[in-house]
């Protein structure tokens, strides 16, 4: 599999994840136009997308939903409170076909990939991340979370690409403009992901599969890409695991693409060694 942010930020958030067969969006908070014109850079032929995951109905993650899935007949995949926040949103309709639901615990397959959605904790009606199966491998997604939920630490171990959130620096955050009401919210269980706690949980979740952490959905005013990915680095080092050697960390840009990240299949046998 093959994974790729096309935008991360509270601008507009979509990622790509895909195979030789089946491609998938999840989240697509970019303009229709935006989305298609991305999607081509890596070489994805829009009217080949096989569907669209939303992980919460905020506008940056649903602005190009509708229109794709009218254009290009796209399925849907929200869990059923999602669903219907959707229906109190922007997207517009949505032809009845390819309303898909989706629910934790249960598997959904999407031609050789199988997807488990998972409980997060945001300011939206049933925020979810996702972990998808092909074969012998795995690659996690999660964002928009104040805090580690189960679900996450149940999921997100041993993957081979991770996408995780890492929003903001927690100093700069309280040095900086914003006001108090709306720094208590990215603080609180229900806001986003600091760059120390996402290192700390690196930490329990990586294991020798892991080949691939991307730092996504950093705060345009209170984090800087290079400043998150040392934060990570660092504790990763502190807790013996060689980043940049071991386990490449990158950042997903907030308005451009990241380079497709893709699973390599290894010359050597699967070590079993974890962290902790």
């Amino acid at each position: 599999m093959r994974l790729t942010t096309l935008a991360s930020g509270s601008s507009g958030n979509a990622i790509y994840l895909g195979d030789e067969k089946t491609n998938l969006l999840i989240d697509c908070g970019l303009t229709g136009k935006k989305t298609k014109e991305s999607l081509k850079e890596i070489k994805v032929n829009p009217e080949t997308v096989d569907g669209i995951l939303v992980t919460h109905e905020h506008r940056d993650h649903i602005h190009g939903v509708g229109v794709l899935s009218r254009k290009y007949d796209l399925p849907i995949y929200a869990t059923e409170k999602t669903w219907y926040a959707l229906g109190c949103s922007e997207i517009g309709r949505i032809a009845e076909k390819n309303q898909q639901y989706l629910t934790a615990g249960k598997a959904v397959e999407i031609g050789e990939m199988k997807l488990e959605v998972f409980a997060t904790s945001h300011d939206a009606v049933e925020p979810i991340g996702v972990v998808v199966y092909k074969g012998t491998e795995k690659v996690g997604v999660a964002t928009d979370t104040g805090c580690i939920t189960a679900g996450m630490e149940k999921h997100l171990k041993d993957c081979n690409i991770l996408l995780i959130e890492a929003n903001h620096d927690e100093e700069m955050l309280e040095k900086g403009p914003y006001p108090h009401y709306l720094k208590k919210r990215i603080r609180g269980q229900e806001g986003h992901l600091d760059n120390v706690t996402t290192g700390n949980a690196l930490t329990r979740w990586i294991s020798g599969d892991t080949q691939q952490i991307v730092l996504a959905h950093l705060s345009k005013e209170n984090n800087l890409p290079y400043l998150a990915r040392k934060t990570v680095e660092d504790i990763l080092t502190e807790a013996g695991i060689n980043a940049g050697v071991e386990v490449q960390v990158t950042v997903a840009p907030r308005e451009e693409t990241h380079p497709l990240v893709e699973v390599i299949k290894p010359y050597w046998p699967k070590s079993d060694w974890k962290v902790g």
